[in-house]
This record gives structure tokens, C-alpha cells and sequence, in this order.
């Protein structure tokens, strides 16, 4: 049973100018989600000052000198979790306990179609024209789910630690082919690298079942620019 949901942050990934936003927010859903759950951070030592006054019930130092990727922090926290500890943005703001008990292989926060946006299409494109079915036969056009992975639990070890092994080969292709600096090309603009895409590809390669929480609990995923904005508040 899961009983602690795990966040990660390093201010490596957050834009100066949106840190103390995200930072609140953090502490925010942190606060809310000790009503339902132990809650636990993962962090870095410099980041780990701006959550002094923030009551984790534990707060984990790792290194991040390898963190690059936007979804690297929470992927790297991964192989530390226990099977009762689940990972979990710090942007998704609870108003009770999630519906966890689902019949699944994975459990995700939601589910995108993969192609729902020019950009997707081009991004998907631009990859395949670089090779990328050279190192991942099974990243091709069949597949059309992104899972939105600001929840994330795998209910076997040995899945998870094939997809982070993918993960690894995926970031190595990404940083060699210089993608994480690249946001247009000559058709148009691409989207960050992401791991979610990835994750649906290798999913459907595996035969796995996806599942996700979005719908059946009372909660808000205050993803993307939403929490950036100058009006913003929190739906309580």
C-alpha cells in the first residue's frame, strides 16, 4: 500500500525568475498532502535551503551534477523508492487521497494523444529523420499515447529498471544530437525533450497497461505555465 508520496526538485531546472513561485507552490501541496500521506523530498544541498521551513517528513540530499534533462530529476529519484513510496510533481495540489488501486503494469497522471499538436508531429519527425530508431527500434509513429508522467509508479522493479536503462540511451542520444538546446529547426519549433513519449513507446513495446489518476481523485495539476501567471492561485 502506498502510504508517501515523494517529491524532487533542484533549482538547476527552474528558471531564476519563476523560482520563488514554484518554490511556494511546492510548499504548498507539501502542507496539503501531510493530511493524507508522509511526504518526501528529494533534493540538492543548495536547493535544499529554500525548503528549510517546509515539514517533510524527510528531505533526501542527492547529487545533480548529471541533472540536464527536465524530466532527469524525478527519474534519478526513481531507483531510491520503496514499493509504498510513489513519485509525484510538486505542482499537483491534493483534496484527498488518489485513487490508487487500479489494475495496471504503470500508474500515470494522464494520458495525451502523442500527435495532438502540430509541434508534436514535427518534434516526433525531426527525431525519426535523426536516426533515433538506430538506438530505440520501438520509438516510431505507432504509437499515440503520452502518459503525463507528474505521477509515476511502476508496479514491478525489474519494468522500471528496463525503462530508466531506456531512459539512459534516450538522454545519451539527446545530448549528443544537442536537442536539449534546440528548440526550432527549419520546419518550425519542436517541444523539450521529454520522457513521457518515451515512456508510451516502450510501454506499448513491452505490452504494459497504463492506467492514470486524473478523474478519479480530487486534485489540481497545475502543470506547464498555469502556476506562472500573475493572477495565479490555488483552488483549495
Amino acid at each position: 500500500m502506498i502510504d508517501t508520496l515523494v517529491f524532487s526538485f533542484t533549482r538547476k531546472l527552474a528558471k531564476e525568475k519563476n523560482l520563488d513561485r514554484i518554490v511556494w507552490l511546492y510548499k504548498q501541496t507539501a502542507e496539503k498532502a501531510k493530511q493524507f500521506y508522509k511526504v518526501k523530498l528529494f533534493t540538492d544541498t543548495e536547493s535544499s535551503r529554500l525548503f528549510e521551513n517546509t515539514d517533510y517528513d524527510d528531505l533526501t540530499l542527492i547529487e545533480t551534477d548529471s541533472i540536464i534533462l527536465l524530466d532527469d530529476m524525478k527519474l534519478s529519484v526513481l531507483r531510491y523508492l520503496n514499493h509504498n513510496e510513489l513519485l509525484i510533481d510538486g505542482d499537483i495540489y491534493l483534496r484527498e487521497k488518489l485513487c490508487l488501486e487500479q489494475d495496471c503494469d504503470i500508474l500515470c497522471e494522464a494520458g495525451y494523444d502523442r500527435l495532438y499538436s502540430p509541434q508534436s508531429i514535427l518534434t516526433l519527425n525531426y527525431y525519426l529523420s535523426l536516426g533515433i530508431q538506430d538506438i530505440i527500434p520501438f520509438f516510431d509513429d505507432k504509437c499515440n499515447i503520452v502518459p503525463n508522467i507528474g505521477i509515476l509508479y511502476f508496479k514491478s522493479r525489474d519494468l522500471e529498471n528496463e525503462y530508466l536503462d531506456w531512459y539512459a540511451i534516450f538522454k545519451k542520444w539527446i545530448i549528443q544530437n544537442s536537442l536539449h538546446e534546440i528548440r526550432y529547426t527549419d520546419k518550425g519549433r519542436i517541444n523539450p525533450p521529454s520522457a513521457q513519449g518515451l515512456l508510451g513507446a516502450f510501454a506499448r513495446e513491452k505490452g504494459k497497461t497504463i492506467k492514470y489518476t486524473r478523474g478519479l481523485s480530487n486534485y489540481t495539476h497545475y502543470q506547464l505555465d498555469i502556476k506562472y501567471k500573475e493572477n495565479f492561485k490555488i483552488e483549495r
